[in-house]
């Protein structure tokens, strides 16, 4: 059985700490797919949402890889692509993204370190990518709602097993 639904757990409960650029100690809530809300205000930011690639419609493409396989009763590889958007500040706050480069960078810094003390967030389960990109995201797509953000693509790569 595949462990994929708990991964959206397991991501989410990842603390994501950083010291910003003025030296606070920032910490950033991460959200599963059972608690996202249409839109994020000024009091929820800085916040983290794990969501489907294929449904956050993130540039690569989401779909799940196809799964290797071999005979009947083979194990198979497949790979699962996650999307860990950060939400930093609405945009409009401040002078433009060039005020919040400096913290996002710090961010996305940190968030690497974090997920590399968390490349086995399930059983048969393997962190195989991670791809940071710093920049203005629209959520939900298709809103006019635009955030400054790190959006985070990740691949994991899960062994599953046909027979339990």
């Amino acid at each position: 059985m595949s462990g994929v639904r708990g991964l959206y757990g397991a991501l989410a409960d990842i603390s994501m700490t950083f010291l910003t650029e003025a030296g606070a100690q920032q910490v950033v809530t991460g959200y599963d797919l059972h608690e996202l809300k249409e839109k994020w205000e000024r009091p929820d930011l800085p916040c983290r949402l794990i969501l489907p690639m294929e449904e956050y419609n993130a540039v690569s493409a989401g779909v799940p890889e196809p799964m290797s396989v071999g005979s009947t009763g083979v194990l198979g590889l497949m790979t699962w692509n996650v999307v860990d958007l950060m939400l930093w500040k609405e945009v409009g706050q401040g002078r433009g993204l060039q005020d919040h480069l400096p913290d996002m960078v710090r961010y996305a810094g940190q968030y690497i370190e974090q997920i590399m003390n968390h490349t086995n967030p399930m059983p048969h389960m393997q962190l195989a990518r991670v791809a940071p990109n710093i920049g203005v995201y629209e959520f939900p797509v298709g809103t006019d709602r635009k955030y400054y953000g790190v959006e985070v693509q990740l691949s994991f790569e899960e062994i599953i097993n046909p027979s339990g």
